[in-house]
């Protein structure tokens, strides 16, 4: 299945997904419907866990670079405090 534009699925679809059941002598879910979901919760969980990564990265890229400009002008600070 091509998807074109990325939809996440929502915690209320998840919460009130529903699936066919099988035919008159099966009985269950229809494991199409069931592995099509399933499939999309872990498309959806793997961006939002890069995302999540990307963040982190940032947010150390960030940190750091705080680190190295506060190293670089503790000198000239100090020196206003006294």
């Amino acid at each position: 299945m091509y998807r074109s534009a990325y939809v996440p699925v929502r915690p209320w679809q998840v919460r009130w997904q529903r699936f066919r059941t099988v035919g008159l002598f099966r009985r269950g879910l229809d494991p199409v419907d069931v592995h099509e979901f399933l499939r999309q919760v872990a498309d959806d969980l793997t961006v939002l866990y890069d995302r999540l990564e990307q963040g982190r990265e940032e947010t150390g890229r960030f940190r750091e670079a705080l680190r190295a400009w506060q190293s670089d002008h503790a000198h000239e600070i100090n020196q206003r405090v006294s």
